[in-house]
């Protein structure tokens, strides 16, 4: 639901400041104090529960899109709520609320503490706030800066793409950002909040010739102001504790065993200043941290929440993460990227007799329970004696994850973040995230698409 007040999250000069102040967003605001959010949590608790939190929400965003070099679609919007959990063992009651009153968030809390039963929970003493960092300092957010510029931006990589080459027939150009304000206190002295930045551009452009079309999609982002995108960025220019505790994954079990290539080490990090997956602290109130997933092949641990981190007797990781106040937490990705390795990217093309390189990818999807993945390549080529030929359309690399890990022969020195576009979507909920990679061999991995002499068009 979108609110109405679109003051509520304005200072007197008309701007969203990111600033570290006394008073959370929330109190200063809609005069939220400590003593309302005790109440609401006792509320939480008032049947038992091992557990409750309170997550508010305030979310400003823009989105424009240009066709044809024309902006068809230009849209602002403001959105609040609050969602409330109580855990009790491994069960979950969840309510939320578009008002922020009193009578609403209270009726909210007792509607999610009807998952327990028993007498009500003491809370503990106080809140326990800490430390603020930033990761992505931005005095005027993008959100706020002028729309014309916004519109500039978007025109500028529209007519980009079309002086690109004059086959180049179609183009879509798109931008969006937001501003989201979140607090997030807990019955266990959590207290936290953080305004989070958001910003990327989309291109998406069609070529034809005589006989052939093809299509093409580039964009970038992060926690970035406005300016980002004008300067360097111009227009011109596996684990998850939950699947994991309930023994659906294709990891399950597998701590301090060997689930790759030694060649292989992956983290997860969501500490990286203005990077599209970082977070100051997440959606449960915990900082974020660099967390190793694979090291040297081995399997060394997942990523958790706090639900995850109890059943399980593990550490919490930092990845409670939610689309929005409407939803759940649970254990997501960051910024998730394989580490370099030692061999030069050319030795890695010279040492390939007949294969495929895929340099980017336009989707797929993972079965998490048996590890098996299909991915399109959006941009691939052949490998032919060592060298890069012919490009290669419509390629599908399908494997099994634990499996293909082990295939790994050789890793590049030539790490690479993506540009931040990454959106990762877990059931039914999408959260902004990061992904990277250096140039890496597998030896075995079947390709399927549409070859010129085999009718199969499958190659192992």
């Amino acid at each position: 639901m979108w609110d109405n007040v679109l003051t509520a999250s304005l200072s007197p000069a008309g701007r969203h400041l990111i600033i570290v102040d006394d008073k959370p967003f929330f109190f200063q605001h809609y005069g939220v104090t400590d003593r309302d959010l005790e109440r609401y949590l006792a509320a939480a608790l008032s049947a038992g529960g091992d557990y409750a939190d309170i997550y508010f929400e305030y979310l400003s965003s823009t989105a424009l899109t240009v066709d044809e070099s024309m902006v068809k679609s230009a849209s602002q919007g403001i959105s609040a709520g609050c969602g409330v959990r109580v855990i009790s063992g491994e069960r979950t009651g969840y309510a939320y609320t578009d008002d922020l009153s009193a009578e609403r968030i209270l009726h909210a809390a007792r509607t999610a503490a009807l998952i327990a039963s028993g007498p009500a929970k003491t809370l503990s003493a106080g809140f326990q706030q800490k430390a603020a960092r930033s990761l992505y300092p931005v005095t005027l957010p993008s959100v706020d800066a002028e729309i014309t510029a916004k519109v500039e931006l978007v025109m500028r990589a529209d007519a980009a793409a079309r002086a690109f080459d004059p086959r180049i027939k179609e183009v879509r150009a798109s931008y969006a950002d937001e501003l989201r304000n979140i607090l997030v206190v807990g019955s266990d002295g959590t207290f936290a909040d953080d305004s989070q930045p958001l910003a990327r551009v989309n291109v998406s452009c069609i070529a034809r010739n005589e006989t052939n079309s093809g299509r093409g999609t580039s964009g970038g982002g992060g926690r970035v102001a406005l300016d980002f995108f004008f300067g360097e960025k111009t227009p011109e220019y596996f684990a998850k504790a939950d699947f994991n505790r309930k023994q659906t994954s294709a990891f399950s079990g597998l701590i301090g065993k060997s689930v790759a290539s030694e060649k292989v080490t992956v983290v997860d990090n969501g500490t990286m200043p203005w990077r599209r997956g970082s977070l100051n602290v997440d959606d449960e109130g915990n900082p974020t941290q660099e967390n190793v997933l694979i090291e040297k092949g081995i399997l060394k641990g997942y990523l958790s929440d706090k639900l995850s981190a109890k059943l399980m007797g593990m550490a919490n990781t930092g990845n409670g993460r939610r689309e929005s106040y409407e939803h759940i937490p649970m254990p997501r990705m960051t910024n998730t990227y394989m580490l370099a390795g030692d061999d030069d990217p050319e030795d890695i093309i010279r040492s390939v007799k007949h294969g495929v390189y895929a340099v980017n990818f336009g989707g797929g999807q993972v079965d998490i329970t048996n590890g098996k993945f299909v991915f399109s390549a959006s941009e691939a080529y052949l490998i032919e004696d060592g060298k890069v030929t012919a490009p290669i359309r419509g390629a599908t690399l399908i494997g099994n994850g634990p499996e293909a890990l082990k295939h790994v022969s050789m890793v590049g020195n030539d790490l690479k973040l993506d540009e931040g576009v990454g959106t990762c979507g877990k059931d039914g909920q999408a959260v902004p995230v990061g992904v990277g990679m250096p140039t890496t061999k597998l030896d075995k991995m079947t390709v399927g698409g549409t070859a010129r002499k085999d009718p199969g068009g499958f190659m192992q």
